[in-house]
């Protein structure tokens, strides 16, 4: 049953009560779902849209508490309690800290030092690790103490994203460079495109397009050669140098075909990056020949969707609207149809947006009709869209 199918265009009165409506429907389909620990979790969602994130937290301290522990351990490293107690910590811990303390007191030449001291444990904590999940490693050689492998790449992943700017910042540009190669010689590029775009906005870009050019186009990783480009590109138009900002966007979706999509996406993305980048630059108009250009292409559905959500992000509602027409895929459809109702009613008032959510709300009835509780956590969403423009 659809809610709003009935309602008058014109009757805002009728319509703007309706966001209770919805929750009480949500309610009802979350009751109906035998699985007792899915219910809780629909009737947390539930509370969760109606009384921001407190809902969720009192319901479920544990996972809250869980959440800000990682948090808290993602920003600062090792925790605190750990690092004053020098008999917790694994040798690798110790490199790490030693690094974290050279870094907390900007001693560039001892960050240096412990850096390359804590490159050669992490490279060799990864190879037994991978010795180990194809059997090639006794278990008894890896250190007892030293922490779980995936723990390590989270922190290596935290610990470089701060090294970087530190010494870019501090003028050190050749040795960032340095580490970021032992990154590369591991065939790691995850860095590289925010390391470029560090490079692009200190000016420095053309030693910015020699790393991005290190990175292999025809493999898993040629995404990261994309993003590289962009960042450059999205920085040069920032800095004023607009032909050769909109030169090297040219140059980058001359790839889309060539470039291999990597393990983070399953369809080539130079054409959907590129939109979204013109768009951040305010080229909507190049964007748009983008998007019309590739009507035949076997991914336009994404390339609409990206489209679609940059104009709407640029308050153009009516371009976002005809393009998230082309998107078929409900799941990315009704995100997109939500965002620009939103920005509509919120522009030209509730009855301007009315049609649309009674659009949107029949498409989540379709989409999720044997998803319970999918549909119970779509109709909240809706719902806390409504009640904020009420």
């Amino acid at each position: 049953m659809s809610l709003l199918r009935e309602i008058p265009t014109s009757s805002v009165e009728v319509l703007l009560p309706t966001y209770q409506q919805l929750f009480a429907e949500a309610k009802r389909v979350a009751r109906k779902i035998k699985v007792k620990e899915t219910r809780s979790l629909c009737n947390a969602a539930i509370d969760a849209a109606r009384s921001g994130t407190n809902g969720w937290s009192e319901r479920f301290p544990d996972c809250d508490r869980e959440h800000s522990r990682a948090c808290q351990q993602q920003s600062d490293g090792i925790p605190a309690e750990t690092i004053a107690d020098p008999e917790m910590l694994s040798p690798y811990d110790r490199l790490v800290v030693a690094c974290e303390t050279a870094l907390r007191e900007h001693d560039v030449e001892r960050l240096l030092d412990a850096c390359g001291k804590y490159w050669d444990a992490f490279v060799l904590i990864r190879n037994e690790s991978a010795e180990s999940e194809h059997g090639e490693c006794d278990e008894a050689a890896i250190d007892e103490n030293t922490i779980d492998a995936e723990e390590i790449y989270q922190r290596h992943e935290t610990f470089f994203d701060r090294i970087f700017p530190f010494l870019i910042d501090n003028g050190n540009v050749a040795e960032a460079v340095s580490l970021l190669e032992k990154n590369h010689d591991l065939g790691d590029y995850f860095h590289t495109p925010g390391f470029v775009a560090m490079l692009a906005k200190a000016g420095r870009f053309r030693l910015a397009l020699d790393v991005a050019g290190k990175i292999p186009v025809d493999s898993d990783n040629g995404e990261f050669h994309v993003e590289s480009l962009l960042e450059i590109a999205e920085q040069m138009y920032y800095s004023g140098d607009s032909e050769k900002a909109v030169s090297l966007f040219e140059d980058v979706l001359a790839l889309n075909e060539s470039v291999r999509p990597g393990y983070r996406r399953r369809y080539p993305i130079c054409a959907v990056w590129t939109i979204q980048a013109l768009c951040r630059c305010g080229l909507v108009d190049r964007a748009r020949r983008i998007f019309d250009a590739n009507r035949h292409h076997i991914i336009y559905d994404h390339i609409a969707a990206s489209f679609a959500e940059a104009c709407a992000k640029l308050g153009r509602l009516d371009e976002a609207f005809s393009a998230a027409r082309h998107v078929d895929d409900p799941g990315g459809k009704i995100p997109l149809l939500l965002s620009i109702a939103e920005q509509l009613g919120n522009r030209d008032g509730l009855q301007s947006a009315a049609p649309l959510y009674r659009t949107i709300l029949d498409a989540v009835h379709r989409r999720f009709e044997n998803q319970p509780a999918r549909l119970a956590r779509e109709l909240c969403i809706l719902a806390s869209s409504l009640r904020s423009l009420a």
